[in-house]
């Protein structure tokens, strides 16, 4: 699942896993993207400022463990690239200078600089409404005023979150907020990551005894194991977290 932190012209493109249609999509901030295992994508910053995007997930069954699985299609690291030139120009009916062009003319990896000029696909704004959401637009499910937000985001609200197994919890607190302790009664795990502001997060366990007391800030992330309690307090400047949650519900 992505999250954009910020940024206002981002793009992304899909081709969902045992599908041949690309969608291309309209990113800003706040916006919530799920995107399933096997899905093809690429990302691309259409603007003049910086677009950060967070990708939230279960890597428990990743190649490697706590780590996102990258596949690559072409480029230095690219799977089409391992082949043979004869294989590949037979495959894709390609002569000798087209697959050196597919398979060596990226010589970056993961992140790269596109030459000026260079065109993109235009983003499908139908589809856009329907595949992504914005959280931070969103109505809250509870509002206190003078202390913070708190949106939730699940299948029923979102049906295509549903395809990743996720759901996703925002908590806006202002500055010096208490967010009580709560924990879920679902045998999920949660994940928090602070976008904005800092504070100090405390966990407890099922037996009563502390098991995190910290200070955290902006681009830190906190695993909260199933049935365990969780506080959060904002620092001066408030705080913006988001959660990821091993359930759809």
């Amino acid at each position: 699942m992505a999250h954009i932190n910020a940024g206002t012209d981002g793009v992304v493109g899909m081709v969902p896993s045992n599908t041949k249609k690309e969608v291309v999509l309209k990113l800003k901030q706040g916006d919530i993207i799920p995107v399933p295992i096997g899905t093809v994508s690429w990302w691309f910053n259409d603007g003049d400022s910086d677009l950060v995007i967070a990708f939230l997930g279960d890597t428990s069954k990743a190649h490697v463990p706590g780590q996102f699985t990258y596949f690559f299609l072409t480029g230095v690291q690219g799977l089409i690239g391992g082949f043979s030139t004869e294989l590949t120009s037979k495959v894709y009916h390609m002569n000798k200078d087209e697959v050196n062009k597919l398979t060596k003319s990226q010589t970056g990896v993961l992140i790269i600089q596109l030459e000026k000029g260079q065109p993109m696909p235009k983003p499908q704004m139908d589809l856009t409404k329907e595949l992504v959401y914005n959280i931070d637009a969103a109505h809250p499910k509870i509002e206190i005023q003078n202390g913070g937000l708190v949106t939730t985001l699940a299948e029923t609200e979102f049906p295509f979150i549903g395809h990743v197994g996720l759901s996703v919890i925002r908590v806006k607190l202002e500055p010096n907020a208490i967010k009580a302790p709560s924990h879920l009664v679902h045998s999920a795990i949660q994940l928090i990551y602070i976008a904005r502001g800092g504070g100090k997060i405390e966990i407890v366990g099922l037996n009563g005894k502390s098991v995190l007391d910290t200070q955290v800030k902006a681009g830190h992330l906190i695993v909260v194991p199933q049935f365990f309690a969780v506080a959060i307090i904002a620092g001066e400047e408030g705080m913006d977290s988001y959660s990821i949650l091993t359930k759809t519900e």
